[in-house]
């Protein structure tokens, strides 16, 4: 428990770039730089882009190891952006709806226990010894939210960890299920791992220039 206490209190005019957040932190670089100890590292597994479709929304996934992105586009305007790190707790989100716009980012060089990672979704990785084939790949089911009650993430992953089928399952009744339409295996630079500038830039948040 804490507690304080006001000790000096001036009213009058206050300069908006007094109380605007510094700029660097609306700039996805800031948040997404590799760590010193990936300078050296080998990608493995493989960088990859697809496309995913439910019923109501289309994912772009991508893979630049150990990074992820993932670009969920709802049919009723509303988009969600998630890049994370795999190894780390680091990562960003950004999404938009109808009167709503949030950023959240977290860069951080703690080895977290996996429950504790924000953005991938899932903590855990049960093995349901079920398989399925999707445009001519296999891929085994993984329980990847074991032990929760209302809400869960399953998904179908091939050998080389990619997800054909994401089961987004709520107990409330807004479970939506997405399977891949479209996947090649190519390089991924790490500028296409970043929201389009455009969503971070001061102004659609309501800061005016000069930043």
């Amino acid at each position: 428990m804490s507690e304080t206490r006001l000790t000096d209190l001036r009213r009058g005019p206050v300069p908006e770039a007094v109380v605007r957040p510094p700029m660097q932190l609306l700039e996805a670089g800031t948040w997404l730089a590799p760590l010193p100890r990936y300078d050296d590292y080998t990608p493995n597994p493989g960088d990859f882009e697809a496309e995913l479709v439910s019923h109501r929304s289309k994912e772009r996934l991508l893979r630049h190891y150990p990074w992820w992105l993932r670009q969920r586009d709802g049919g009723d305007g509303s988009i969600l952006i998630t890049v994370w790190n795999e190894l780390e707790d680091q990562g960003l989100r950004y999404s938009a709806s109808k009167g709503k716009r949030m950023f959240e980012a977290v860069r951080s060089s703690s080895m977290l226990s996996p429950e504790f990672r924000k953005f991938d979704e899932g903590y855990g990785m049960v093995d349901l010894r079920e398989q399925d084939r999707l445009l001519g790949e296999d891929c085994a089911w993984y329980d990847r939210t074991p032990n929760t009650a209302d809400m869960g993430l399953r998904q179908c992953l091939t050998s080389d960890g990619i997800p054909l089928i994401d089961a987004h399952l709520s107990g409330w009744g807004d479970s939506e299920g997405f399977k891949i339409v479209r996947l090649t295996r190519r390089p991924v630079r790490m500028d296409e791992m970043q929201p389009p500038r455009d969503y971070l830039e001061p102004a659609a948040w309501g800061f005016s220039p000069p930043y």
